[in-house]
């Protein structure tokens, strides 16, 4: 899906959305970058948790997923350390790409990262965020914590 933004971009952006990638070389760098922290890192995070929910398998998310979860958020606590959002003081590709992951994550458990809780409150604003991200995100939310207390009920038995 990365690359499909990208390939996307290239091929339909018009001027109005050049700040969402700059043609700037080190900006372009910074984007990529947390792109490919969402797509190695972060949903990695996400899809351990959904793979067993689905399979049958988990029933509550462990510690250990937990702790892997915490880690990736530290990781973009520190990347808004210095910008209003992941790459920049503004919407990248890079936040819409990981908003995605992270409303799902958020939704599954939601720690207080002040920087964090902030990218994701001004991103969920966003009318984009609203219509398109957010039915989903707790559709999907919804689906596996459902998923996995029919998983504890069966387990049961």
């Amino acid at each position: 899906s990365h690359a499909i933004i990208l390939y996307l971009f290239d091929k339909y952006a018009k001027s109005e959305h050049q700040h969402f990638y700059p043609s700037d070389k080190r900006k372009r760098a910074t984007i990529n970058q947390r792109l490919f922290f969402d797509c190695g890192v972060l949903f990695p995070r996400l899809r351990s948790i959904m793979a067993p929910t689905y399979g049958g398998k988990l029933t509550e998310i462990s510690k250990s997923m937990i702790r892997n979860v915490e880690d990736a958020y530290r990781m973009l606590e520190i990347y808004l350390s210095d910008t209003l959002y992941l790459a920049d003081d503004v919407i990248t590709l890079a936040d819409i790409s990981v908003m995605t992951t992270m409303s799902t994550l958020n939704g599954l458990h939601a720690k207080t990262y002040p920087k964090l809780k902030q990218w994701f409150n001004n991103m969920s604003q966003q009318e984009y965020c609203k219509r398109i991200n957010e039915p989903g995100s707790k559709q999907h939310i919804y689906g596996l914590k459902t998923l996995m207390e029919h998983n504890k009920q069966k387990s049961k038995l």
